[in-house]
């Protein structure tokens, strides 16, 4: 599994110990974030089963800035006009595209079985940075999905649709209507989410989007 937004390990550690997965690559930018996920993956006694990176992945490969928040899950990759102002609430972070990142630490596509990505906005750009292992349709990926978080990173909803239109085939809604999970066609999934624009209570989900090969 890759697990690219790790935080603190709260989804990578409960993978490896109720054995849905072998192993994961926890891949986390922010430095407190980073320590805490470190520590935990020790004290559970997990190192070489939850494996950490201090990085961040986007649309290409070089420096980042990420903002830093006051919420646990609040922080974000900013875009390339702040990385040139710079911010004082900011760290500097190494970003990858998720093609390089692979290629250098040597992780195999035919390994990996599941992909998880909640990075605040930023995952259209992780999509875009992923050809070659979206190639790879035997796997699953979990993708947060917030308008204004996509907005703020200037990939507004409608372009994460067509990036998902592009790579699968189905979509299930883990958030869906009446806490049911929805199963459509990506075709549909723009109608699907219809309602995250119309909801006052409803501002994000988490879509399972999957290649029916």
């Amino acid at each position: 599994m890759l697990d690219i937004g790790a935080n603190i390990g709260t989804t990578s550690l409960l993978r490896v110990i109720l054995g849905d997965v072998r192993r994961v690559y926890a891949i986390e930018p922010e430095p407190a974030n980073f320590a805490c996920l470190v520590h935990n993956v020790v004290t559970n006694g997990l190192a070489g089963l939850v494996l950490p990176d201090a990085a961040a992945l986007s649309s290409r490969t070089g420096p980042g800035l990420l903002r830093q928040a006051s919420g646990l899950g609040a922080h974000r990759l900013l875009d390339d006009k702040a990385l040139r102002r710079g911010r004082r609430d900011s760290v500097s972070v190494r970003t990858w595209t998720l093609d390089d990142w692979m290629v250098h630490y040597d992780v195999d596509a035919p390994s990996v079985s599941f992909v998880k990505v909640d990075t605040q906005g930023w995952e259209s750009h992780v999509l875009a940075g992923a050809t070659r292992l979206l190639a790879s349709h035997h796997i699953g990926w979990v993708l947060e999905v917030s308008p204004r978080h996509l907005e703020a990173a200037g990939t507004p909803l409608v372009q994460l649709i067509a990036q998902c239109q592009a790579h699968f085939t189905h979509v299930i809604d883990l958030r869906g209507e009446d806490s049911k999970m929805r199963v459509v066609p990506v075709a549909h999934l723009a109608d699907a989410l219809a309602y995250l624009g119309t909801s006052k209570d409803a501002t994000y989900t988490n879509l399972l989007l999957y290649h029916d090969s």
